[in-house]
C-alpha cells in the first residue's frame, strides 16, 4: 500500500505511520478537488477584477491562472499515478484538535485581546512550535481560521464551524502538493468558506491598493517572502517558526511605522508573503525565487482585494498560487521547448 499521504507540506516535516489504516480513494481525490478549486476559484476572481482596468494587468493574471491550473493538473496526474491511498493514523487526531485549537485561540486574541490578525495567528504559531511540537503544523493551520474577520465571523460557533472544517480538510489533504508554501493557509480558507456558507455571511470588499502604495506592496510582499525562506532553509528554522517570525515583527512593527491602516495592510502583506517563503528546496531551490513568488503574491493580494474579504486563510492560498505559478510555468516551460 502506498504510504500517499503521511507527510505534512514538506519534506522535512515527521512521517506519521503508526496505527494506520487506508484512506480510501475518494478521499484521496475529495482532498485534492477542494485545494485545486480554492486555489483556482481565487485566481479566477482576481482576474474579472482586472478585466476592466488594463489589458497588460488582464494579461498578467491570465498567465498567473495558465501557471496555477498547469501545476494543478501536473499534481492531479500524480495522485492518480500514486495509487489513490494513502493512511490514516493516530496523529491525525491529534492534527484534527490541533487544527481546532489554534483557529479557536487566534479568533479569541483577536476578539477579546484586541491583537491584530497577523500578531494573533503568529504568536499562535510560535506558541504551536513551543508546545505542541508535533502539531505545530495543524496548529499554525488552524490559526489561519482564527485569522477571520470578527466583523464578518460575528458568532463564535462560525469559527467553530470553519476550524471543524478545515480539520477535516487538513485530515484529506496529507501528502498532497508536497512543499508547496501556502497549503495550509488554503486548508482554512476552504474551513472559512464552508462556514460562510451555513451562516449566510457576505464577505465584505475592500478596495484594490491604490497606485502610489503598489510599489510598497510590491516591495514588502517579496522581502517576506525571501527572509523567511532564507531563516527557512539557510538558518533551519523550519517553516512555521520562519513564517511566524517574520509576521510577528511586521505585524508588530509596521502598524506603528505608518497609519494604523496601511501598517495593518503592509503587515498582511508580508505576512501573506511569508506562507510562500515556507516552500520546500524541491519546488524553490533557491531563494531567488522568492523575488518572483513575491512579486506574484503583491499582485494577488491587491487585485483579489474585493473578493472574500474577512474569511481566514485567504493570504494562504494567495501564496499557494504564486508558488503553484512557479511551478506551472516552469512544467510549460519545459513542454515548449524539450
Amino acid at each position: 500500500m502506498s504510504q500517499f499521504g503521511t507527510f505534512i507540506d514538506d519534506p522535512d516535516f515527521r512521517t506519521y505511520n503508526t496505527y494506520s489504516m487506508e484512506k480510501e480513494t475518494w478521499a484521496v481525490l475529495t482532498g485534492f478537488a477542494l485545494l485545486s478549486a480554492a486555489v483556482l476559484l481565487l485566481v479566477s476572481l482576481s482576474i474579472g477584477e482586472t478585466m476592466h482596468r488594463h489589458p497588460v494587468k488582464l494579461m498578467t493574471l491570465s498567465l498567473i491562472w495558465l501557471g496555477t491550473a498547469a501545476a494543478t493538473v501536473s499534481e492531479g496526474k500524480q495522485v492518480v499515478a500514486s495509487g489513490k491511498t494513502a493512511v490514516y493514523t493516530r496523529e491525525d487526531g491529534f492534527d484534527f484538535l490541533g487544527v481546532l485549537l489554534g483557529g479557536t485561540i487566534t479568533f479569541f486574541l483577536q476578539s477579546f485581546f484586541g491583537l491584530n490578525a497577523v500578531l494573533a495567528s503568529s504568536a499562535v504559531g510560535l506558541a504551536g512550535e513551543v508546545f505542541f511540537k508535533r502539531q505545530s503544523t495543524a496548529v499554525y493551520c488552524g490559526s489561519f481560521v482564527g485569522m477571520a474577520s470578527p466583523a464578518l465571523f460575528i458568532h463564535v460557533p462560525s469559527v467553530a464551524l470553519a476550524s471543524f472544517f478545515a480539520s477535516i480538510t487538513f485530515v484529506l489533504t496529507k501528502g498532497l502538493f508536497q512543499g508547496a508554501g501556502g497549503k495550509l493557509g488554503t486548508i482554512a480558507f476552504i474551513g472559512s468558506l464552508f462556514s460562510v456558507g451555513v451562516f449566510r455571511y457576505t464577505p465584505y470588499s475592500d478596495a484594490v491598493p491604490p497606485w502610489n502604495a503598489g510599489g510598497m506592496v510590491v516591495l514588502f510582499a517579496v522581502c517576506g517572502a525571501y527572509i523567511t525562506y532564507v531563516l527557512n532553509h539557510r538558518f533551519k528554522l523550519g517553516p512555521v517558526a520562519a513564517s511566524a517570525l517574520v509576521g510577528l515583527a511586521a505585524g508588530s512593527v509596521l502598524p506603528f511605522i505608518y497609519s494604523q491602516e496601511t501598517g495593518l495592510m503592509y503587515a498582511l502583506m508580508v505576512f501573506c508573503a511569508t506562507f510562500a517563503g515556507m516552500v520546500s528546496k524541491g519546488r524553490i531551490p533557491k531563494a531567488a525565487g522568492m523575488i518572483p513568488a513575491g512579486i506574484v503574491c503583491a499582485v494577488l493580494f491587491s487585485y483579489s482585494a474585493p473578493f472574500l474579504g474577512g474569511t481566514g486563510g485567504k493570504l494562504g492560498t494567495i501564496a499557494f498560487a504564486s508558488i503553484l505559478t512557479q511551478n506551472g510555468w516552469s512544467i510549460l516551460w519545459k513542454r515548449a521547448f524539450k
